[in-house]
């Protein structure tokens, strides 16, 4: 997430809508739903409505969910009743019934009694009417905003609770202000169930995050980089939105990268940084291991996947691809563009690619070419670039070669000079791997002789 020192940029329409909640415009109860995507800028905007909360005197408790605390009920409302001090107030503790306070004190023992029975059975209805009376209480005496922050890694218990008080607190003067990962909630069914009840509800406001827009993405670059001039800052923008697609964290985090080395005109692309390939990395590893392999695999083909290639190139069924692909889909990982498939962001197709084995990304890249063969033999001309770049990688020299001229003799015929260059170098780097020979020597001569053309045409006569 962003961090509360970093500018907030991009979210006036967001800010104009929730401002007025938690400042508690009107006196009424609201829940208000926020989702994003990782590092979206989620925590950036609760940071700010606390400060607007907290400024109108509103009482900011904030309960926080952790994923390694999946497993202990009701941590995040624990958290918020431990920060409201409930436990200390007497005057509002001896409003309740006798039988919500015993229910009470199963999550706060300090108001357990002597005459109290530990074996008696639990009475969850109970519970859930105590928290409610407590939270009721408290809005009373100060209206108060109550934050769950990363409800993804909420236990069943806390989010049953929270579709219980949201459907009751509309008479208070309190509002929920709960968060959560996009693409986390395939993994949390009673969080969605729950978020589906309470959105039909009138006092429900759900407001899903964006990625910023070029524009702002560009001036938040600029607040975080403010002493460089501005063509340089200008030229890092460019590269920052083709690395961040507007996320956020990405931004933050690539500015602070890049201060020392993408500020230096040779640098062209930025690397994902690490903290984000942390988010990326924690998220591929909870993929079932089909859409595991598939996601390697699509890494491998590229930007755009055909169905019908991945399909090919997993050796698995259609309909067993199919469920995978759906799988990634529901996670954020993939998505539709028109009838072929594409990374959700650039940034997790580099880390999946990263993180396969040098021998593994070598197979897959033979597999892939082959594929392409079989799937595409009919008319393999326009296929002939990425043919060349697949058996260059899996390290097939002589089809590297053949693809890598006729893509660059293509490129010629079109005056993409600059690619031309790319294509006969790359087939001179495969033909260097062949044992030297009077075959590869005639095919190293005829490789810079197509090569002259182009280099003569971006006036590099020292090359030429």
């Amino acid at each position: 997430a962003q961090t509360t020192d970093s500018p907030l940029i991009g979210r006036d329409a967001e800010l104009a809508q929730l401002r007025p909640i938690v400042t508690g415009h009107g006196n009424r109860g609201r829940v208000v739903i926020l989702v994003g995507e990782a590092g979206v800028g989620k925590t950036r905007l609760v940071s700010e409505l606390t400060m607007c909360a907290d400024a109108s005197g509103r009482r900011v408790l904030l309960g926080r969910c952790h994923e390694s605390e999946q497993i202990l009920p009701f941590a995040p409302w624990l958290s918020v009743l431990k920060a409201a001090r409930v436990t200390g107030d007497e005057a509002q503790l001896g409003r309740l019934p006798a039988a919500m306070r015993r229910e009470l004190s199963r999550l706060l023992p300090e108001l357990r009694s002597r005459d109290d029975d530990d074996a008696s059975a639990a009475d969850v209805l109970m519970l859930f009417e105590g928290v409610s009376a407590l939270l009721e209480l408290l809005a009373t005496a100060q209206p108060s905003v109550v934050i769950l922050e990363d409800l993804h890694w909420a236990d069943e218990m806390s989010i049953r609770l929270l579709a219980f008080i949201g459907r009751r607190l509309e008479p208070w003067r309190l509002v929920v202000l709960a968060t959560a990962r996009e693409e986390d909630l395939v993994d949390a069914p009673m969080l969605q169930q729950a978020f589906a009840e309470l959105k039909r509800e009138a006092h429900v406001d759900a407001v899903v995050l964006r990625p910023l827009s070029r524009e702002h993405t560009g001036e938040l670059v600029r607040a975080l980089a403010r002493r460089h001039d501005e063509v340089t800052v200008t030229r890092l923008s460019e590269q920052i939105w083709r690395a961040s697609e507007g996320n956020p964290l990405v931004v933050i985090e690539a500015t602070r990268v890049a201060a020392h080395e993408a500020l230096s005109p040779g640098l062209e692309m930025l690397s994902v940084p690490e903290r984000v390939r942390d988010i990326i990395g924690r998220q591929l590893a909870r993929l079932g291991d089909v859409a595991r392999d598939l996601v390697d695999q699509a890494s491998v083909i590229g930007h755009e996947v055909d169905f019908e290639l991945l399909h090919r190139v997993s050796g698995l069924g259609e309909e067993a691809v199919a469920r995978g692909v759906e799988e990634l889909i529901r996670r954020h990982v993939l998505h539709s563009v028109g009838d072929r498939l594409d990374f959700y962001h650039d940034r997790v197709r580099e880390v999946a690619y990263e993180q396969i084995l040098m021998p593994r990304r070598k197979a897959l890249h033979r597999r892939v070419a082959e594929g392409i063969e079989a799937v595409h033999a009919g008319d393999l001309q326009e296929y002939e670039l990425a043919l060349g770049r697949h058996f260059l990688d899996g390290e097939v020299w002589e089809k590297a070669i053949l693809y890598l001229r006729r893509a660059g003799k293509g490129a010629l015929e079109r005056f993409a000079k600059r690619e031309a260059v790319a294509c006969f170098e790359r087939a001179l780097t495969a033909l260097a791997h062949l044992p030297q020979g009077q075959s590869t020597l005639e095919q190293g001569f005829e490789i810079r002789l197509e090569l002259r053309p182009a280099l003569n045409q971006l006036g590099e006569m020292r090359r030429v």
